[in-house]
C-alpha cells in the first residue's frame, strides 16, 4: 500500500513557491493559513503531498500546474517583499496571480536584466543551489577596459575577505563591455570583483539563467512558462 509522504509546513510552502523554509515562521505569522478550517501557526505541523491550503482565502496546492516567470527587471527594484521606504520591490511588476511566486536569484537595485520567478520550490532549488553549477551570463560594462592581468584574475579569482569570487568566463565583447559567466550566487559578486581590481560597473545585465534566455522581454515586462 502506497503511504501519502508528509512534509512540514514549511517544506509544503517552498514546494508550493510560496516562501522560503528560512522565511516560514515570518510568514505564518504575517499570513492567515489555515488547512481544514484549522489555522496553521507551528513550524511543526504536517500536511500530505496531496493537501490543499487556504492562504489569506486563495487555495494552494502542490498539484497545480507549476510554472516559471521570466522578468525584465528595471534599474532601481530591489528583490524583496519588505522593501525599505523608498524602495520599489520587484513584486509590483507582477500581476496579483503572481505575487506568491519566489524569486530565484537576486539581482541588486542598480542591476537589470533577466530575473526568475516560480511557484515550483524544487525547480528554485536546482537553478540557485550551488551543487548544480547553474551558468549565469551577464554583459558587463565597466568604466575602462580590463587589462588581460584584470581579465584572467576575474577568472582564476579574486579573494575578497574569506570569499573567493570567480568567473567561469570573461569575455570581450568591445572595450569597456564584457560577456561573463559565473555559476555561483555569491552576494554582488561581479560588482566585489570589480572593486577589488579598483574597476568600476557602469552597467550589468543578466541575459541568461542556465537554460532561460532575456531574448525579447521589454524592459519591465514578463513572460509565463509551464514546467
Amino acid at each position: 500500500m502506497k503511504v501519502n509522504k508528509t512534509l512540514r509546513i514549511g517544506q509544503f510552502l517552498s514546494r508550493a513557491g510560496i516562501c522560503s523554509r528560512r522565511e516560514a515562521a515570518d510568514f505564518l505569522k504575517q499570513n492567515e493559513i489555515y488547512f481544514q478550517g484549522i489555522r496553521i501557526q507551528r513550524l511543526d505541523f504536517r500536511l500530505q503531498e496531496t493537501d490543499i491550503l487556504k492562504i489569506n482565502g486563495k487555495e494552494i496546492s502542490l498539484s497545480k500546474q507549476k510554472e516559471i516567470l521570466l522578468l525584465n527587471k528595471p534599474k532601481g527594484y530591489v528583490c524583496t517583499r519588505k522593501k525599505r521606504r523608498g524602495q520599489k520591490s520587484v513584486y509590483e511588476l507582477l500581476p496579483k496571480k503572481y505575487q506568491h511566486f519566489f524569486y530565484a536569484g537576486r539581482l541588486d537595485a542598480n542591476s537589470r536584466g533577466l530575473l526568475l520567478f516560480s511557484n515550483d520550490g524544487k525547480r528554485i532549488y536546482e537553478l540557485t543551489h550551488p551543487q548544480f553549477q547553474v551558468e549565469k551570463e551577464y554583459h558587463v560594462l565597466f568604466h575602462r577596459p580590463l587589462s588581460e592581468k584584470e581579465r584572467k584574475k576575474m577568472e582564476k579569482g579574486v579573494m575578497d575577505g574569506k570569499d573567493k569570487l570567480k568567473a567561469k568566463s570573461v569575455f570581450e565583447i568591445q572595450p569597456g563591455l564584457y560577456k561573463m559567466i559565473l555559476t555561483t550566487g555569491k552576494n554582488r559578486e561581479i560588482r566585489r570583483m570589480a572593486e577589488k581590481l579598483n574597476v568600476r560597473v557602469v552597467d550589468l545585465l543578466r541575459v541568461r539563467v542556465g537554460e532561460y534566455q532575456l531574448n525579447g522581454i521589454p524592459e519591465g515586462n514578463f513572460i509565463v512558462l509551464s514546467l
